[in-house]
């Protein structure tokens, strides 16, 4: 059956098609006031609408505004549903980012602490609900426990060709590359590698990015030669799918030499 399409989802989509966003901040800015005047201060319909606002303003890079909504939505649906909500995961979150993106990391991740507890307690453990909030955690904090507890999950909810579980194989590879455990991070990137082929097809970016991830740490470990074989499909498929005015075919020119 045909639904109208809502206000708030018609603007969203308008947004998205023309990523004009101060053309649309008055309408956000009216639709918080009218329903400041109409609605109780515990109304999840109040909190829809400063969180629309919240979000417009942090994409117009009008960021303390932005933190300053997002944390009046948090304190309406705690009021409506309860601090222990499922539903006020998402407010935690939406919080969360808009610290980190004032450079905020020590106030950030209290907060997705609270959003993973608050999921693990209505959800379970092993809820692909979980996922992303870890990998956030693990993006900030760098733990690989987090990481590998997130790919579980995602291997378990998604399968082990997913898309998101080549992403994360490739977090957790980045991460132990950096930490010099060079061995177990060919091993994600190899994964990682295997996942993207099958994935997007054999010429896709994507697996370009994942070549080049894998022959810089095989460069690492003095494997040139296997390097050199990495980057060169590398290049092949970046030239093709990208252009060689692209910026990622130019560092992988420069990786290969003269």
């Amino acid at each position: 059956m045909w639904r109208p399409l809502s206000l708030a989802a018609f603007l969203s989509a308008a947004i998205a098609q023309t990523q004009d966003y101060s053309t649309f901040e008055p309408l956000f800015r009216q639709a918080v006031s009218a329903r400041e005047k109409t609605l109780e201060l515990d109304d999840p319909k109040l909190a829809d609408s400063l969180r629309n606002l919240g979000l417009l303003l942090g994409n117009e890079g009008k960021y303390l505004e932005s933190e300053l909504l997002l944390r009046r939505a948090l304190e309406v649906d705690e009021k409506a549903f309860g601090v222990h909500d499922v539903r006020v995961a998402p407010d935690v979150e939406n919080l969360a980012a808009a610290l980190l993106t004032l450079n905020r990391p020590g106030d950030a991740e209290p907060l997705y602490r609270r959003a993973l507890a608050i999921k693990e307690l209505v959800l379970g453990p092993t809820d692909l609900e979980l996922a992303p909030t870890l990998l956030r955690l693990a993006d900030l904090t760098g733990s690989e426990p987090l990481y590998r507890r997130a790919l579980a999950i995602q291997e378990k909810r998604l399968g082990p060709a997913s898309q998101k579980v080549g992403v994360t194989l490739a977090s957790l590879g980045v991460l132990l590359e950096n930490q010099g455990d060079l061995r177990s991070a060919e091993g994600f990137y190899r994964r990682a590698l295997a996942v993207d082929e099958k994935a997007f097809g054999p010429q896709h970016p994507e697996v370009a990015i994942a070549l080049s991830n894998l022959a810089g740490v095989m460069a690492e470990r003095n494997q040139l030669l296997e390097a050199r074989r990495l980057y060169e499909r590398a290049l092949s498929i970046a030239l093709k799918t990208l252009g060689e005015d692209s910026t990622f075919t130019q560092q992988l020119q420069r990786q290969l030499g003269p």
